[in-house]
């Protein structure tokens, strides 16, 4: 299924901006929020520093966003109650979730070069595309009557991604070395992070904790963000066994990294003090 996407264009005017670097953190980070918006989330960058994302308007609508040269243009996939978006590729190919406006189910979508394309996993009752590479591999999660389980979609072909005994598997990011990166439950509830290159899974866990990690995104050099708890949720970095956290300063209560390209730029999300939700951008030193 393929549709024309409808672009509402404007222009960034402004970004409540402050670039402060943390202490504690390899990063310096910038707010950004979408104009108007009442709250933002910054989910993928690519090499070119196109950015993808998802915003709230003041009339409780959630609008996908790509921001290409300080020009911000929302999207909405046709037809839907909501559109979030995910990663964002070298070629401007951005893949997401939408919920139909008719029948509420949850669907994955494609958009490039302006046509949406609608990602359904096989005897899914519900499916979110998450990660793209350059070579329109998509990865994701759906659910159905055994589970929530990670997927591949390789062309036209679904591979099931399930990380051994787990209860449930989510998986969010993949890069052009194949390298998939997301999240699994353990039988206690608890979660974890993971790694999967070369056919093998690999665990992660922040040093000092346990089933309370989340891998979300993964960098062309295979640099992991994600987040942990408990206390605050707190972001962090992750390459060949090091951590190292990276927080928005000031007090933030939570930091969410969604995604990072090849200049160790990354993206997402934290939630400030207050408690309201803005996007991104920080530039990182690598573990």
């Amino acid at each position: 299924m393929k549709e024309k996407i409808h672009w509402l264009v404007f222009f960034l005017l402004c970004v409540a901006a402050t670039t402060t670097q943390a202490q504690t953190s390899p990063c310096n980070f910038t707010n950004f929020d979408a104009p108007n918006s009442t709250f933002t989330s910054v989910s993928g960058i690519n090499d070119s520093g196109v950015m993808a994302g998802t915003f709230g308007d003041q009339n409780g609508n959630i609008h996908g966003f790509i921001l290409r040269s300080n020009a911000l243009a929302s999207f909405d996939f046709p037809g839907s109650f909501r559109t979030e978006t995910g990663q964002i590729n070298d070629l401007d190919a951005i893949v997401g979730d939408f919920v139909d406006g008719q029948t509420f189910v949850q669907k994955g979508f494609l958009v490039k070069n302006g046509q949406f394309t609608t990602i359904v996993a096989p005897g899914a009752d519900s499916t979110r595309a998450a990660g793209i590479n350059d070579q329109g591999v998509i990865v994701g999660t759906f659910e159905g009557p055994t589970g929530e389980h990670g997927f591949a979609k390789i062309g036209n072909q679904f591979v099931t991604i399930d990380f051994p005994n787990s209860s449930r598997t989510d998986a969010r990011g993949i890069n052009n070395a194949g390298q998939i990166t997301g999240t699994y439950g353990d039988q206690n509830g608890g979660n974890h992070g993971f790694l999967l290159q070369n056919g093998q899974f690999t665990s992660l866990d922040f040093p000092g904790t346990s089933g309370v990690t989340s891998g979300l995104g993964i960098s062309p050099s295979g640099i992991v963000v994600g987040n942990y708890f408990p206390g605050a949720g707190h972001g962090f970095l992750e390459r060949n066994g090091n951590f190292e956290t990276a927080d928005f300063p000031g007090g933030s209560q939570s930091t969410i990294p969604f995604g990072m390209n090849a200049s160790n730029t990354m993206v997402g999300g934290y939630v400030n003090s207050g408690g309201q939700n803005h996007g991104f951008v920080a530039h990182c030193s690598v573990p």
